[in-house]
């Protein structure tokens, strides 16, 4: 608050005290001092302006001609007893309270004004903390949902993998019908000359123990052909081993 308005509302306030008609005991310096504090709350810096003020009207009403005598004669008695009044043990006890007050309230003020530069420093470091660690896991997670994304693509799963095999399996399956259906057909009949010059061998799933079968394109099973083939030939003529 600016001194010039505190010193503008103690005069006022001092004026309005002397503003009266009728004149009590209790009118005085140590009066007027305690209904302005009440008012307006005095500060120890407002000592001097108080008792400025409060001489210039005291004296003014004293010399004031169409004032109540009463309130004159008050006016007087107090412009003579000033220098006595405003340094009474009561009066002195009064601004030394408002002192003590004043100091009280610096040093909360002060207090209170560090608090405030901590915490706002406190939530400053808090925010750029925050502020980091949000920014590190986002980083994380983009590098998580790019690695998802990359296994997501090559990945293949178990049950791709069941329906490619039981596709294989159904595969080699009709073949084989295929192929037995070919040899019911074809009988004691030699291989045949005009064969193709290549012939295919099925394996559908190797299995210890079995024999691989080796198919020609028209579906011919050349093992069984050279079995009925060795069958007609004579004993004599057969390969010891």
């Amino acid at each position: 608050m600016d001194d010039n308005y505190r010193e503008t509302m103690v005069k006022s306030l001092i004026i309005t005290y002397w503003n009266r008609k009728n004149v009590s005991k209790s009118v005085g310096l140590y009066d007027c001092l305690k209904q302005t504090h009440n008012k307006f709350k005095l500060k120890f810096k407002d000592k001097p302006a108080f008792n400025r003020f409060y001489k210039e009207r005291i004296n003014f009403i004293a010399q004031l001609p169409s004032v109540n005598v009463h309130l004159k004669n008050k006016a007087k008695s107090e412009q003579n007893d000033f220098r006595l009044n405003s340094t009474s043990d009561k009066v002195n006890d009064f601004w030394e309270e408002i002192e003590r007050i004043d100091k009280e309230n610096k040093v909360r003020k002060e207090y209170r004004s560090s608090i405030d530069q901590h915490l706002r420093e406190e939530k400053k470091y808090l925010s750029t903390v925050h502020l980091k660690e949000l920014q590190e896991d986002d980083a994380i997670n983009e590098v998580y949902d790019a690695e998802e994304e990359n296994v997501s693509t090559g990945y293949k799963s178990d049950e791709d993998d069941d329906l490619d095999m039981a596709e294989n399996i159904n595969n080699c399956s009709e073949t084989n019908r295929e192929n037995s259906d070919d040899n019911k057909d074809f009988g004691d009949s030699v291989i045949p000359v005009y064969a193709d010059t290549f012939a295919e061998r099925l394996e559908c799933q190797p299995t210890l123990g079995r024999t691989r079968r080796w198919i020609l394109p028209s579906g011919t099973d050349v093992s069984e052909v050279l079995e009925e083939y060795v069958k007609t030939v004579p004993g004599c003529q057969k390969c010891l081993k």
